[in-house]
């Protein structure tokens, strides 16, 4: 999906998977898959990056995703926060956004592994 998206919109793009990646139970996966397209969809069209990247963190027990851009964010507005913690908080996980206007934008999303798949 981030790569589909840089390349419509001529954006340089990494991708990275750290840890030993295991299977996620469908909430986790659908919930990871919302907040990242959110994530990305409001860098686009909000920050006007030249650089994207989406990193997936396996540890013992838990996944983290992080969407980064290297964009100009405007200073008002929330650009789908509240939809993207609404997501995370109340299935178990943490949710933490970093911006600076003109400093690019990170999102960091954390949940529990089921892992009795």
């Amino acid at each position: 999906m981030a790569q589909r998206l840089a390349s419509e919109n001529v954006i340089a793009t990494e991708t990275e998977t750290a840890g030993q990646a295991v299977p996620l139970d469908l909430p986790t996966d659908r919930t990871l898959l919302l907040v990242s397209r959110e994530a990305l969809r409001k860098a686009v069209s909000h920050g006007h990056p030249t650089r994207l990247a989406v990193r997936f963190f396996f540890r013992p027990g838990e996944i983290q995703l992080e969407v980064q851009d290297d964009g100009a964010r405007p200073e008002s507005g929330h650009y789908g926060i509240i939809g993207m913690r609404e997501r995370v908080e109340p299935a178990g996980g943490s949710f933490a956004i970093r911006s600076q206007p003109g400093n690019g934008t990170l999102v960091v999303a954390e949940l529990a592994l089921n892992l009795s798949l």
